[in-house]
């Protein structure tokens, strides 16, 4: 904003000077209304330049790329709640069924001195502890949408609401199917794809534009004639993907597929893939800096697999070789690029960054 009223107040001076072979005083009436002017045309030239910006989808943000995408019947994903199960427990056996209610709230067990705001969840319906046992499992869901919600395993482990005859309650496994409501970057992705492949309520691109739709979808594969003429299959794959969303998918897509088509949507299958290498690093720079950049640029790459991708090498070294204080890289898990079946998609289990013994 400085630098443009400089560049139209200077620009008035000189040419004022020029005609009139006067120097603009500041403290002038005429030097005053120059300064007055060159604000106002520094104002409506930075609003030009944010509306250029706001006019292309592929540089718009907030409201105005949604606007953009709708034009498409493009809609921007909200965030998802973490869902998963608990475990009520008591030291012994029932005397008789006891019911746990709906609406239990519990969050995580705090640590000394920290300041994070804990996730709070409730259970969604009620569950009978019967006579005889000592556990039974609840479904829970968090109160608040989005990416914070997901948890570790064994950490929700505190009843806000007591439960009479119940001692202790934890999740035997992680939550994590949270998500954060979709960023620009994707929502813009999404848009841009839409345009190079035009949907005309058969083909493929209409079956994976409505998929990629529903929140909780990070990838989706459609498979024209899955099982034989007539057929189209869709698999789906995310943190928000379940028993539900799936049900749900196939009713309301069905509503709207082309006549005579058996539609079936079922979720990927998950295959793990352990990521190893080797980087050696710029003088100056520190190992343990660049060696935990380098691992999450890894997570980060395998964040964004899609189903039915393959992990090649050339790839993780591409990211490897981005980060900053990066001299040379070596990959040495998996040995080789590596495919998965057409349904599978593949998750990182763990990435693992050494140092090159020779630099």
């Amino acid at each position: 904003m400085e630098q443009d009223f400089n560049y139209f107040l200077e620009q008035m001076q000189e040419y004022y000077t020029q005609l009139t072979g006067i120097p603009v005083q500041d403290a002038s009436d005429v030097g005053i209304r120059f300064r007055v002017l060159a604000q106002q045309l520094a104002g409506l030239h930075q609003e030009l330049k944010q509306a250029q910006i706001q006019a292309f989808p592929q540089t718009a943000t907030g409201e105005n790329l949604e606007l953009h995408a709708a034009q498409r019947g493009i809609v921007r994903k909200q965030a998802v709640k973490a869902k998963g199960e608990v475990v009520f427990s008591r030291t012994t056996a029932a005397s008789e069924d006891m019911e746990i209610p709906a609406e239990i709230a519990l969050t995580c067990a705090s640590v000394e001195g920290s300041t994070e705001v804990l996730p709070r969840y409730v259970t969604t319906k009620a569950v009978i502890l019967h006579q005889g046992e000592t556990q039974v499992t609840a479904p829970v869901e968090c109160q608040s949408a989005g990416a914070g919600g997901n948890i570790a395993a064994q950490v929700l482990n505190v009843m806000i609401t007591p439960v009479q005859g119940i001692v202790s309650v934890t999740n035997p496994s992680p939550i994590s199917s949270g998500e954060d409501a979709e960023s620009d970057e994707v929502l813009r992705q999404r848009l841009l794809d839409s345009y190079q492949a035009v949907t005309n309520g058969t083909n493929t691109a209409f079956y994976y534009n409505k998929a990629m739709s529903y929140s909780g979808v990070s990838s989706a594969k459609v498979l024209p004639r899955v099982n034989g003429v007539g057929t189209v299959g869709i698999v789906v794959s995310g943190a928000g993907v379940d028993d539900d969303l799936i049900a749900q998918m196939k009713q309301e897509i069905g509503e709207v597929k082309e006549i005579n088509v058996d539609l079936s949507v079922e979720k990927a299958t998950q295959r793990q893939i352990e990521i190893s290498a080797q980087i050696a690093v710029e003088d100056g720079y520190s190992y343990e800096d660049v060696s935990q950049n380098c691992q999450q640029a890894v997570e980060k790459l395998m964040e964004q697999q899609k189903i039915g991708q393959p992990v090649y090498q050339a790839l993780i070294v591409r990211e490897l070789l981005s980060c900053e204080g990066v001299a040379n890289c070596k990959v040495v898990s998996p040995s080789e690029d590596t495919y998965p079946l057409e349904k599978e998609i593949f998750t990182l289990s763990q990435c693992t960054i050494s140092q090159m013994d020779h630099q």
